[in-house]
């Protein structure tokens, strides 16, 4: 007898059996939610984010483990949440990189200049005191 689909996968919306009276669904619990296992995995990346449990990063690095393929044909819900969680500009790992380059950037840019103040600070005072000598004895300095 042919089985009719008698649930709907939360991801991509397409149909499925899942026959209740058997025990194979407990040992694979992706069966009751979805169609597929990575389909599953979406599922418990949505959720965590959803949850907080993950930050958009962290659900972002999940999601490039996972094979998204057909992801035009999920729900549009699913799909707008993946693509808010995939439009993350930067992680946090390379911001953090980045921030630290600009960071040593700024910070030998400080150096430079405060070196060019004590060199300019050294050579006004040699011309100081190179006007002294010259004036010595006239009572300008």
């Amino acid at each position: 007898m042919a089985e009719t689909n008698n649930t709907t996968c939360s991801i991509c919306g397409k149909g499925y059996y899942l026959c209740l009276a058997c025990k194979s669904h407990r040992t694979t619990p992706w069966k009751v939610l979805t169609d597929t296992a990575e389909h599953y995995k979406i599922h418990q990346v949505i959720k965590g984010y959803m949850n907080k449990v993950y930050t958009k990063d962290e659900a972002n690095k999940k999601l490039k483990a996972i094979d998204l393929t057909g992801i035009e044909d999920f729900k549009p819900n699913i799909k707008s949440i993946l693509y808010e969680i995939m439009s993350t500009p930067m992680i946090e790992t390379e911001k953090a990189d980045v921030d630290k380059a600009v960071y040593t950037a700024e910070k030998a840019e400080d150096k430079v200049a405060k070196n060019d103040m004590a060199t300019n600070k050294m050579n006004d005072n040699k011309f100081v005191s190179h006007k002294k000598e010259r004036y010595k004895g006239s009572g300008k300095y």
